[in-house]
């Protein structure tokens, strides 16, 4: 009777393993890392006429997530890089965003709770506008965006652009 609870314990220790290992390898990201959502091949669907395909990858030594994309809009296709980078001791994670080549980069804010991030939404834009974007990582092989904007940046209204991205691989 004694050998059950061991038993037990080593059965749950290795489901949570298994489930831990199929997520890395789909993903390439250890579960405790935040940034594994994005990882992978996505493409978007189409709003105001654009749509985006966004090859998302580890770089070398897993400090950040790069993605490259491919964006379809009315007027032709664009290319523009992302670089979403982490501080885990500190706990911070930052977005950086070129959409052209030569363009300056500067951090916008990123917090990750779980499988929400929001991006930016930390100071006003304008006296008295604050915008966030917030990615849904929840499902299964898709995600879902959206813009927010507030008068006071602490009560949020979901409205203007939003999307739903599907994991292609």
């Amino acid at each position: 009777m004694r050998m059950a609870r061991p038993a037990v314990t080593l059965c749950a220790l290795l489901t949570a393993g298994c489930t831990s290992f199929a997520q890395f390898l789909e993903t390439g990201a250890h579960p405790e890392q935040p940034l594994g959502d994005i990882v992978g091949v996505w493409q978007s669907d189409t709003t105001a006429g654009n749509s985006a395909l966004s090859d998302c990858a580890w770089t070398p030594q897993h400090g950040a997530v790069i993605c490259e994309q491919t964006i379809s809009t009315p007027t032709g296709i664009r290319h523009a890089q992302n670089l979403f980078t982490v501080d885990l001791r500190g706990n911070r994670f930052a977005f950086y965003g070129l959409s052209q080549p030569g363009d300056p980069m500067r951090p916008v804010p990123l917090s990750i709770d779980s499988h929400i991030w929001i991006y930016g939404g930390t100071a006003p834009d304008s006296p008295v506008t604050w915008s966030r974007t917030v990615n849904d990582f929840n499902a299964t092989g898709t995600y879902t965006w959206r813009q927010e904007s507030s008068l006071d940046g602490q009560h949020w209204t979901a409205g203007g652009a939003h999307g739903l991205s599907r994991r292609l691989k």
